[in-house]
């Protein structure tokens, strides 16, 4: 459910509605990680964390944006150091 959910806020925020579907996006997709074994669609996940952290930034939403970073950076941690990808 969280991925479709997920999926449903990246589209509304990749077209334009919304900037806060970032954030609602990479929190939906964030909880359905567990599904994710690809290392294409967890390093997917750390990008649309990244882009969450940017847009809680911009509205002083701090911890909001530290938990998206960890968030990001665990999505690659199966995959090795989350340093080996160049987000």
């Amino acid at each position: 459910m969280h991925l479709l959910i997920g999926e449903a806020y990246l589209s509304d925020y990749n077209h334009g509605i919304g900037n806060s579907n970032i954030y609602r996006a990479a929190v939906h997709l964030s909880r359905a990680s567990e599904f994710l074994s690809d290392h294409q669609q967890r390093v997917r996940l750390a990008r649309i964390n990244l882009e969450a952290v940017k847009y809680c930034k911009e509205i002083s939403a701090f911890e909001q944006a530290v938990t998206a970073l960890q968030t990001g950076m665990d999505a690659l941690s199966p995959i090795g150091k989350w340093s080996d990808e160049h987000l």
